[in-house]
């Protein structure tokens, strides 16, 4: 979250005794007592939906989930209650509780096509005062929001100043997990070169300037740990350590009730019961974010483990008062703090109610900003961590992505660090879609609609991530809401890869990225490509029906049709410079502009054999390719047939790239072919062989050997393999070899790698003496053993600083007679 927590800047001023004086004032010193708490919003003697209603002539802030139950069944009375989907794709800030959005600003998000909206609850704001709730802008911004179909993903995050104090000290540092990379904080590698995504090491698709490809691996993003000051940013709350429930465990149960001790967990009862559907503020939020980008210091000055046990906290209490309701762990920065994400889980998941509790988290939360190539690297790293710990199954939500303008109002001048042209911005976004999802990320949630207050924190010029100028009423930049070429890019995401499932992708020509998607219910394929350097390149798309649609990020749509099978799409170079390269230059942080490419899938899967020898030992191996361009290949089978026989059933379900061993029998001929279908029907029948071989036992090989002038090597030893043979008089072996692919040496010259031995072969090998056939070859004896020619002088020179000789030709020019 790019927009600057309204207390982040404060700092508490700790002492012990305040912190005894607190708990004096909120418990009279009884662990058990509580205070009573009363929602501002609501008239006098009427009960607040925030778990504030008394139970008991004490006031006690407790209610039971028998209560909670009956407000369930009383949901017929509220005004507004249904169940809202889910999009794809969301935004931030369409409206937000501190500044309610006009019907026109709320309708303007909904044209893109997206069904959530993400905004803060501040904690702080909503509970100023101990025990006192206000949720007007709360309620306001949530109603109308669902009076538009809008969703809210609500931030629970901000701890109020009262819960600051009786933390630990503003001067202590707390062992957390936290980093400080340099400006480019993806370091260079030269390890890896440009392959298909998921191989065996994760790039960085980046180019600097000039086009020069630069690699980075994922590995190097990890960085060493460090501290963060207490003061930097909203603390732990006060009592987080305490028990959820008045019983003292963490365990929920139906006639549970919450410690009043605890007061994040008072607030998230409170937040949840009224918000949900059913709730007292007749809304229907069903989705939670717990807190905002905590591995950056700014927004989080705790530990990874103590926000564990926020998260752990939320989770309980959350599922407790609605257990239909969905929960994203806060989206991380990752750049700054690359261990946090790794000790948080390892917290989490050493929790002895974790795995009762699914970890705490329905799904895992990042942020993606500025560089295209994060959208894959971030969420392939969170993914890699979840499947470490065993949760391989969570989805990773999005909750932020984007990049700020320059070179448009109200940005500064491009370059500009981590920034983007209008045309870039859109380009950003159609990339950070294909990126994230290529690596199994998503929803997805562009930050933000409008420009709003941008970075204001920045200590340069004003900027904006809006997909549309501020309304002209807007405190920062004000405008005239006109929207950007990123927000119809935007909107043409949510229409064309909503419902659409990830086919395949690869690199073309290490300078052309294709990333494929499918649509089931439409039978399209729908491929995203654009140029990987600052060169126009030309796509060749291999084809899957007859004409498609090239689709630009303003909409602009053209008819085309393939060329012997393939589609030539033209791509424009990268503009992109955003990435300081930490040497006062930029890199390239956004590709070239990208192009859709939709057409209907028609056609079956493909698939090859790789060729197999004409004579085989008895256990050989077979790999197999099956491919499809549209939908992407869903089932793989392997087929055999031995000599004249029917077709038979060798590997079944396997993955359609693959390799496995067959064993047969000497004397008998063998064929391969490959059965395969794709995710929309199509299907190859595997009716046709694709690669054939005869197994053998033995090769009967013959052969000579000689030296460089041609005669025979006498008494020499021949290897083939680790069969060996000793040359006669006349240079002439014979030997008998098992079939296969064997290394061939002659005394001890390896001459052949891997040479394929069938029944019979027959060879002819040179062999070099290990005699140096060159006399006095370093000039150290002057020009012995040499013979010179020509008019113009030569000079044997020692060479500086070693024994060595060398011979310089034609020291001077003399010239020949005659020639002019």
């Amino acid at each position: 979250m790019r927009r600057t927590l309204s207390a982040a800047g404060r700092i508490a001023m700790v002492v012990a005794a305040a912190g005894v004086l607190l708990y004096l004032l909120l418990y009279n010193g009884r662990a058990d007592s509580a205070f009573l708490a009363k929602d501002v919003n609501l008239p006098t003697g009427a009960a607040g939906g925030d778990l504030q209603k008394s139970e008991t002539d004490d006031g006690r802030l407790l209610k039971s989930r028998t209560q909670i139950n009956a407000l369930a069944s009383q949901a017929a009375t509220v005004p507004y209650t249904k169940t809202l989907g889910v999009s794809e794709f969301g935004l931030g800030f369409v409206n937000s509780a501190e500044t309610n959005s006009g019907a026109g600003r709320i309708q303007r998000g909904v044209d893109t096509g997206v069904r959530m909206d993400r905004f803060p609850v501040y904690w702080e704001q909503v509970e100023k005062r101990i025990g006192e709730f206000t949720w007007t802008g709360q309620d306001a911004a949530i109603l109308a929001n669902e009076g538009k179909n809008l969703n809210t993903l609500a931030i629970l995050l901000g701890t109020p100043r009262q819960y600051r104090l009786g933390s630990r000290s503003a001067s202590t540092a707390l062992g957390g997990s936290f980093t400080e990379l340099p400006e480019n904080f993806a370091p260079r590698s030269a390890d890896c070169l440009p392959q298909e995504a998921g191989g065996e090491c994760d790039l960085m698709e980046v180019m600097d300037a000039s086009g020069r490809q630069v690699r980075v691996t994922q590995d190097g993003l990890q960085g060493q740990s460090g501290t963060c000051q207490r003061h930097e940013g909203p603390p732990a709350p006060f009592g987080l350590s305490n028990s959820i429930f008045t019983d003292g465990t963490d365990v929920p149960s139906t006639d549970a009730r919450l410690n009043p001790t605890n007061p994040w967990a008072r607030f998230v009862g409170a937040a949840v019961n009224r918000y949900r559907p059913g709730g007292d503020a007749g809304t229907n939020v069903r989705h939670w974010e717990i807190w905002n980008e905590p591995d950056l210091c700014h927004f989080w000055s705790g530990t990874p483990q103590e926000y564990a046990r926020l998260l752990k906290v939320a989770y309980i209490v959350i599922k407790w008062i609605d257990p239909e309701a969905y929960v994203v762990f806060g989206g991380l920065a990752h750049f700054e703090n690359g261990q946090w994400l790794y000790d948080m889980l390892d917290a989490l998941a050493a929790d002895s109610l974790s795995s009762q509790n699914s970890g705490f988290f329905d799904a895992a939360g990042s942020h993606h900003y500025s560089l295209s190539y994060v959208g894959y690297q971030y969420t392939k790293k969170v993914r890699n961590a979840l499947d470490a710990r065993g949760w391989g199954d969570k989805p990773i939500w999005i909750t932020e992505s984007g990049v700020p303008v320059c070179n448009d109002y109200p940005g500064p001048t491009c370059p500009s660090p981590w920034r983007a042209t209008a045309k870039e911005q859109a380009s950003y976004i159609w990339q950070n879609i294909a990126y994230t999802r290529l690596a199994g990320g998503g929803p997805i949630f562009h930050f933000m609609l409008h420009d709003d207050c941008g970075n204001v924190v920045a200590v340069d010029s004003p900027d904006g991530f809006g997909l549309a100028k501020n309304e002209s009423n807007s405190f920062c930049s004000p405008s005239n809401a006109e929207t950007r070429l990123s927000y119809n890019a935007f909107k043409l995401a949510n229409q064309h890869f909503t419902g659409t499932e990830f086919a395949w992708a690869d690199i073309e020509r290490f300078r052309v990225r294709r990333i494929a998607f499918y649509h089931p219910g439409t039978k399209e394929r729908r491929l995203l490509t654009w140029s990987l350097n600052t060169q126009a390149q030309t796509a060749n798309i291999p084809a899957t029906g007859t004409s498609g649609r090239l689709i630009r990020l303003d909409g602009t749509t053209t008819v085309v049709t393939p060329t012997a099978g393939y589609y030539e799409v033209s791509l424009a170079g990268a503009t992109n410079t955003n990435w300081p390269d930490g040497q006062g230059g930029y890199s390239m942080g956004i590709y070239g502009e990208p192009v859709l490419l939709i057409e209907t899938d028609t056609m079956s899967p493909t698939a090859s054999i790789l060729g197999l020898p004409a004579h085989s030992p008895q256990t050989f191996p077979v790999t197999w390719h099956a491919r499809d361009w549209g939908s992407g290949v869903i089932s793989t089978s392997v087929y055999v047939k031995v000599d004249s026989g029917d077709w038979a059933l060798w590997q079944e379900d396997v993955e359609a790239y693959g390799k496995a061993s067959y064993t047969g029998e000497a004397g008998k001929k063998y064929a391969f072919s490959v059965a395969a279908e794709d995710r929309l029907g199509y299907k190859l029948h595997a009716d046709t062989s694709l690669a054939e071989t005869t197994v053998a036992e033995h090769s009967s090989v013959t052969g000579r050997v000689i030296n460089p002038a041609g005669e025979a090597g006498v008494g020499v030893q021949v290897s083939i393999g680790t069969t060996t043979a000793t040359t006669d008089a006349g240079g002439r072996f014979t030997m008998t070899v098992p079939i296969g692919s064997w290394n061939i040496s002659v005394g001890s010259q390896l001459l052949m790698r891997r040479r394929v031995f069938g029944t019979s072969e027959s060879l002819a090998l040179l062999y070099s003496p290990g005699t140096n056939a060159v006399t006095n070859g370093d000039f150290e004896n002057s020009f012995t053993g040499w013979t010179k020619s020509g008019s113009s002088s030569s000079l044997i020179e020692a060479q500086t600083g070693a024994s060595d000789h060398a011979l310089r030709l034609a020291s001077e020019f003399v010239a020949n007679a005659g020639v002019p």
